[in-house]
């Protein structure tokens, strides 16, 4: 009995003790404050000239964009022309797109039909561009690409000032132009597929006229 327990005790002793591990203790090291800088704001969804802000917000003083900051959510007035804000974010606020095209924050939505489609077509189809340079640029620069507002002062792509063009209406203009030549090259490609079915039948036709 004596010889079965020493031998039992050699073989514990003999075998290596699994020892389990403690569960990791509490990380307290602290997570690092996201890095925060400024940001301009989306503005009016249609740029129309400088409103003030409602709220408390200051005037911007030497807030770049880009430039870092401190304190998150704050915001300053740049004064800007299509009333964005400055503000302080990790994240560029702008980064989904602008200008706001949700229908919430519209009203008075009414969808074009054909006829006003072709005519916003026809609109644009006759816009005349221009090359130019503004006042203050050399003659040097390269010539930059446009229309010129005091040919279409009336136009959607024109801004209620009469001094900016409005770029989102500019290019919904050429979208509507692309939807209406898009519907005329269809138009044309089941009016050629026609065409050669007829041709083919024509053909058929006078084969079987010359056997």
């Amino acid at each position: 009995m004596r010889a079965s327990f020493w031998i039992v005790g050699m073989i514990v002793a003999a075998t290596p003790l699994q020892v389990s591990e403690c569960p990791p203790a509490d990380d307290d090291t602290p997570t690092p404050a996201p890095e925060l800088y400024w940001y301009s704001t989306c503005g009016d969804p249609v740029c129309s000239g400088y409103t003030p802000p409602a709220g408390d917000i200051p005037l911007c003083t030497d807030q770049k964009e880009g430039a870092p900051c401190t304190v998150e959510g704050e915001m300053c007035d740049p004064q800007s022309y299509c009333n964005a804000l400055m503000v302080c974010a990790a994240e560029d606020p702008k980064a989904e797109g602008c200008p706001i095209s949700r229908k919430a924050h519209k009203h008075g939505i009414q969808y074009l039909d054909r006829q006003a489609m072709s005519q916003v077509h026809d609109t644009l189809m006759e816009m005349k561009l221009a090359t130019y340079h503004y006042n203050g640029e050399p003659e040097t620069a390269p010539a930059r690409l446009g229309f010129i507002i005091d040919d279409n002062e009336e136009s959607p792509a024109v801004l209620p000032s009469k001094e900016r063009v409005d770029l989102y209406g500019y290019t919904s203009m050429a979208v509507a132009a692309l939807q209406v030549q898009s519907e005329q090259i269809q138009a044309l490609q089941r009016e050629v597929a026609t065409m050669k079915k007829d041709l083919e039948k024509t053909r058929s036709d006078l084969a079987q006229c010359q056997k």
